[in-house]
Parts: structure tokens; sequence; C-alpha cells
């Protein structure tokens, strides 16, 4: 209230400072940390959002011969650390065993394609995995390399097949 006695619709009692000025504060620590973006993931996942992956695949693809690539969502940390030292060449030699060795439960999610040198790829849309911890996309070339990369398991992605590697770029949503 103000010296008339009529409440001063601009005046806050110390109690809605307070609440404010800690909301402020719980919304920076949040983000700063990360909170923000677990909830965000997890709240997009609930709701049943996918992850858009937009294929480019050159009519020199692999020295013009088809590519097999697999898009593998991780949940488990250690999974993660070894699949990321895999070469593609061992990716696709030993899948069948890690797939059964990791069956069922959240810690492996495989998508498996092979593209010929110039296809036309229609926009995929993988669901979201909200426990994930990472991806990796492995591509099986003739030339030598890792052909491997990690991705951002919650964010749209452009992936580009080229003659002798792939490369990938964020897309925004």
């Amino acid at each position: 209230m103000n010296k008339t006695g009529k409440t001063d619709k601009h005046h806050r009692s110390g109690f809605e400072t307070v609440v404010f000025v800690w909301l402020i504060v719980l919304g920076v620590v949040l983000a700063s940390c990360g909170g923000m973006k677990t909830a965000y993931r997890y709240s997009r996942a609930k709701m049943g959002a996918d992850i858009d992956i937009k294929v480019d695949v050159s009519e020199k693809v692999n020295e013009n011969s088809p590519v097999a690539v697999d898009i593998v969502v991780v949940g488990d940390e250690k999974l993660l650390e070894l699949l990321k030292g895999l070469e593609a060449r061992d990716w696709f030699q030993k899948r069948d065993q890690i797939k059964r060795d990791n069956n069922g439960g959240d810690s492996l999610f495989v998508w498996s394609w092979e593209w010929v040198p110039g296809q036309t790829i229609p926009l995929i849309e993988l669901p979201w995995k909200h426990h994930a911890v990472g991806a990796i996309i492995f591509a099986n070339y003739h030339a030598p390399g890792a052909h491997r990369v990690s991705i951002d398991p919650f964010t749209n992605v452009n992936l580009r097949l080229q003659e002798k590697g792939f490369s990938t770029e964020n897309i925004d949503e």
C-alpha cells in the first residue's frame, strides 16, 4: 500500500521479490549446468518428437559403389566409449554381436541403410531417445579411414555422403 492507503500495482511485497529473485537464480543455475537442455530434451521426447536426418548422396559415393550407413544411438557411457574406438569396418564386422550383447533395455538403438550413388533419400525421422548419451554414424566406405563421426543424439543432422568419405552438419530447427 502507498501513503494514501491504496495498493500500488507496481509495488512488490518483500516475499514476492524474494520469490522472483530465486526463480531467476534457479533459471540461471539450471541453464549453466545443462538442466534446461535436459528438461527440454526429455519433454520433447515424451511429446513424440523426432530427429530429422537429411541425406545427400553423391553421384560418385564410395567410389561409385553402394555404401552401408548405420546411425547408432547409445544410452550407456561405457558402450559409447567402446564404439567411439571402432572404425566403420570394425563396427560392420562386429555389429551383430554388439547388438546381441546389448539386446533389450535402452543401451543401443541401430538404424541401418544402404544407398547407391546419386540416390535421392527422403527425410529420415528417427524417434527421440531422451536417455541417450551419444550417437555415432558409421559408413562402410572402400577408402581407408575411420568413417565414423559422433553426433548429438538430440540435434537434426545433414549427412553428406561423398566419394571417399562423409561429413555431417547440424541443422537448425
